[in-house]
């Protein structure tokens, strides 16, 4: 079991989140510092990509964003480029998360010229879109947005849907 003291209490490990003794869940800010102490105490050559993605997910889930990003990168130095396709978006949405909006477009600009436009995917179409929209770029997000339709076959999911409501909204105020 997995343990640390922080700020006099003992804090365990417990199905991917951090409690105390009573296994009280602890407040974010709390399981951010913990999540940072865990992260550093762990020799990464231990852990295969599987796992680290795990764990990539855990600190996400955790809203340990910085740390998700440094884990998601580190999985992808490890896997072919096919493997990445699920951790790109995943990555944006950290990036949007610590109001890194513009390097979450950035890395979708990065895949396309590097592996071609079938390395995009609807969802991270998705996450690019809203990127686009917290940078206030509608225009943008609006062909991001009907992209990322065409690829799921002229149908939407609910965070395409939230997004084109954030383009909407937005492009009528204009």
């Amino acid at each position: 079991m997995i343990s640390f003291i922080y700020e006099g209490v003992k804090y365990i490990r417990y199905d991917d989140c951090w409690c105390d003794e009573h296994y009280m869940t602890a407040p974010l800010c709390v399981q951010s510092v913990l999540d940072r102490q865990y992260a550093d105490s762990l020799d990464l050559k231990e852990y295969d990509s599987d796992e680290l993605l795990k764990l990539a997910d855990e600190f996400k889930k955790n809203q340990s964003y910085h740390l998700a990003i440094r884990y998601y990168y580190e999985v992808i130095r490890r896997v072919d480029i096919d493997d990445c396709s699920y951790i790109y978006p995943r990555l944006s949405a950290c990036y949007r998360k610590v109001g890194r909006a513009r390097e979450a477009i950035e890395l979708m600009t990065f895949l396309k010229n590097k592996f071609g436009v079938q390395s995009i995917s609807a969802v991270l179409l998705t996450s690019v879109a809203a990127a686009y929209c917290d940078l206030l770029e509608y225009d943008n997000a609006l062909k991001c947005a009907n992209r990322a339709y065409v690829l799921m076959g002229k149908r939407t999911s609910p965070e395409l849907s939230l997004v084109y409501r954030r383009i909407n909204s937005n492009m009528k105020t204009k």
